[in-house]
């Protein structure tokens, strides 16, 4: 790029109310995140293939956060509105590709509302946040799960500090069967098709939010076969045995999610 065109973009990002661009390693890189937490217990496979119905749980274990910090300064909006108070809990997110950022859910009742979130990033690891993103959550019931696209907004660094305790309450981790969703029906029963598993997160086995989906795919005797075809996220492993026309189907967990750090 010529000397003459640099000055011109230096310009135009001036009048634009923006700095100049920085060179490409100071750039900051709105990340994608996903859950991240701790498997407290193990839960029991399956012995045998059992029958299952619409919406049933088939395996339900405890989460715990994992480790979150303290923000010591507020961080507001350039009008001087506070968007996260001092002493606020962050949450632990995984970063997508590596790493972690803290995001902060305001107070409510069992249900979160919906809208803009902020999350914090200290790439550097000086003790300061010098990155502040925004994305926006649904209506849900977790506190944990934290998942999707961040925008990349301005602010200033902000201190913060380790917790010595959790930044939220445990949550409950649940497998879900949803039914069969394609497939050709034989006999009653449905084949070459998909039979839908969730995983769902939140504070008990009522309020819980969906956070990913397991496909198992059957074959021509309506049987979901071999290692891979039913796996799911965190190892999770599931085979067909019949999947009815009515929804109902016989199901076997062969591999559940382990305990320890878990991330989706």
């Amino acid at each position: 790029m010529t000397r003459k065109l640099l000055a011109s973009v230096a310009l135009a990002a001036a009048a634009a109310g923006l700095a100049a661009p920085a060179a490409a390693v100071d750039k900051t890189v709105a990340p994608h995140i996903a859950p991240l937490f701790i498997i407290r217990e193990a839960a029991a496979a399956d012995a045998q293939a059992r029958t299952v119905d619409y919406n049933q749980l088939l395996t339900v274990q405890t989460v715990d956060p994992a480790p979150g910090v303290r923000l010591l300064e507020p961080h507001k909006a350039p009008v001087g509105l506070t968007l996260v108070p001092a002493n606020a809990p962050l949450v632990a997110a995984a970063r997508v590709g590596g790493g972690v950022v803290y995001c902060y859910t305001p107070p409510s009742s069992i249900w979160v509302a919906e809208g803009q979130r902020w999350c914090f990033d200290d790439a550097d690891r000086d003790g300061r946040f010098e990155a502040v993103y925004a994305t926006f959550q649904e209506r849900g019931s977790s506190r944990i799960a934290y998942s999707g696209g961040l925008s990349v907004m301005r602010g200033k660094p902000l201190r913060y500090q380790p917790m010595s305790e959790a930044p939220t309450a445990p949550e409950v981790l649940a497998l879900r069967y949803v039914g069969p969703t394609d497939g050709e029906i034989v006999d009653g029963h449905v084949t070459r098709g998909v039979v839908e598993f969730e995983l769902m997160m939140g504070p008990d086995r009522v309020h819980l939010s969906a956070i990913a989906t397991i496909r198992a795919h059957t074959d021509a005797l309506g049987r979901g076969r071999g290692r891979g075809r039913g796996r799911g996220p965190l190892g999770i492993e599931i085979a067909i045995e019949e999947a009815r026309a009515d929804g109902r189907a016989r199901v076997q967990v062969t591999a559940t999610a382990p305990v320890g750090e878990a991330r989706l």
